[in-house]
């Protein structure tokens, strides 16, 4: 077996940090940067492509959740729909349906 070293950008050891956090296989950036490593050369980074288009979906779903909020409160308080749960049901059916 080789010993492999390398430095990360700042940026890029605070994700590392954000995901060993999240792990539930290892609490060591150490052991969770081999696997990652390991993972890539492996699979030619299908597994990382998967996860990170996991992530992606996690992402849009929070940000649709948070658009929801915000065109309940605009319309709202613009007077467009008198009732938040008429408001609500809107932006539930249009921009959380999908």
């Amino acid at each position: 077996m080789e010993t492999i070293t390398f430095k990360l950008e700042d940026q890029l050891a605070a994700e590392l940090k954000a995901r060993v956090a999240k792990a539930a296989t290892t609490d060591s950036k150490h052991k969770y940067a081999r696997q990652i490593v390991t993972d890539h050369l492996v699979s030619d980074g299908e597994g990382l492509f998967l996860q990170q288009i996991a992530e992606l979906r996690d992402e849009i779903t929070r940000l649709r959740e948070d658009l929801a909020t915000v065109a309940v409160i605009v319309m709202t308080q613009a007077g467009k729909i008198d009732d938040p749960k008429r408001a609500r049901a809107w932006a539930k059916k249009n921009l959380l349906s999908h």
